[in-house]
């Protein structure tokens, strides 16, 4: 029995956030398969299946994932995912409150997977549809599958936050190090940056946080870079002991999360940074330059820990943050972790009746069940369940 999938959203090699979705979407179903009984499952990387037009009519598993593909009222997003795909879910797709009105999601996307969900008044914790200054901020991420109905329940959480479940890594004894992500954006214009190019919101903030590094050093404290125009802009400034800064971008999603749990804080202009950090049990500061910083950061509870990207970003401003989450990181990586339990059952719940929708999930007991993953065009990924012996 082959049981064949398609994801939608951005998979391309360009941004890794988008790529840990669909990754981590993968390691959720492989998980599952599991649960339900297989023997084993393996993770394949195959080349094409069939064409994608025929790949996409025998699909009994539809996701839009990967970034917040309905946002803002954006409906030009076309997805082949329809109702006429028994299994659905949206992971990690962010809903913006401004396409809620009256119990209604006004998104051609949304109301062909779902047509109408009962999840309109109260769409964020303790914040109301009504109060205009904070549903900018607010939204859903997370997994809605055809059976959930969200009701007031609120966030349900990026699955990036459950990254250590899959490329977990023990942290060892906190040793004063400040990892800092600078990871390039390449749209501030459309995330909350207006009046300057990338180039030049890319400048400014890189230059706030080569002093704001020369800064923690000064005060004893070692800084870890991944980008290696930042280790370079701090070395080339005022003297700094060069023995306390350092170059080191760890690869792949384990090593991230190693070098994430190795420290005291992280300081992260991308969204997902910021999450691993989260995830590795390692408090985040956030350069808050868009709406999704702080829809994450509120989901959690730490929205005092985002410094607006805006024009009155200041190195006074992200050291006071460092500093806020420094003296009572434990309290907050505590409250994280209670999120990460919610953000547990959501999933599972979700994974469940997307694969119950979608097939007699009684087929994996006793088998070898292979999961053959591919990528196709930017916005388009393939998957296929394959239960041998059926």
């Amino acid at each position: 029995m082959n049981i064949r999938g398609i994801y939608t959203g951005c998979v391309n090699t360009i941004n890794p956030g988008d790529r840990i979705m669909y990754d981590l979407f993968l390691q959720m179903l492989r998980r599952r398969i599991l649960d339900c009984g297989a023997t084993e499952c393996k993770m394949v990387s195959g080349a094409e299946i069939e064409p994608d037009a025929a790949h996409i009519d025998k699909s009994m598993i539809g996701v839009v994932g990967g970034g917040t593909l309905v946002h803002w009222c954006e409906t030009s997003y076309t997805s082949p995912v329809t109702p006429d795909i028994p299994g659905r879910m949206m992971f990690g797709t962010g809903i913006h409150p401004e396409i809620v009105v009256s119990d209604e999601l006004h998104s051609d996307l949304a109301n062909r997977m779902y047509g109408k969900l009962h999840a309109g008044r109260n769409v964020a914790i303790d914040h109301n549809l009504a109060n205009v200054a904070h549903i900018k901020h607010g939204g859903w991420r997370g997994p809605i599958s055809s059976r959930i109905e969200v009701g007031n329940r609120g966030y349900i959480y990026d699955p990036a936050l459950l990254a250590r479940d899959y490329y977990g890594w023990s942290g060892v004894a906190r040793r004063d190090v400040v990892v800092i992500d600078t990871t390039r954006v390449v749209g501030p214009d459309r995330l909350g940056i207006v009046g300057e190019t990338p180039d030049e919101f890319n400048v400014r903030v890189m230059k706030v946080l080569c002093r704001v590094a020369r800064e923690l050093v000064d005060n004893g404290m070692y800084v870890e870079c991944r980008s290696p125009s930042l280790y370079k802009g701090i070395l080339e400034g005022k003297s700094v002991d060069p023995t306390k800064v350092r170059f080191d971008r760890q690869e792949g999603y384990c090593g991230m999360m190693k070098q994430y749990a190795n420290a005291d804080v992280v300081i992260g202009v991308p969204l997902h940074t910021n999450i691993l950090a989260w995830s590795a049990q390692t408090p985040a500061v956030s350069i808050g330059y868009g709406v999704k910083a702080y829809d994450f950061a509120e989901s959690i509870g730490q929205h005092d820990l985002v410094v607006p990207a805006s024009g009155e970003l200041s190195v006074d401003g992200v050291l006071a943050a460092v500093r806020v989450a420094l003296s009572d990181w434990q309290a907050r990586v505590a409250h994280v972790d209670g999120c990460k339990e919610l953000a547990r059952s959501f999933y599972d719940i979700a994974m469940r009746n997307m694969l119950n929708d979608a097939m007699d999930t009684e087929v994996f007991k006793g088998r070898s069940v292979k999961l053959r993953h591919m990528r196709g065009e930017t916005n388009i990924a393939k998957f296929e369940i394959i239960v041998e012996g059926t």
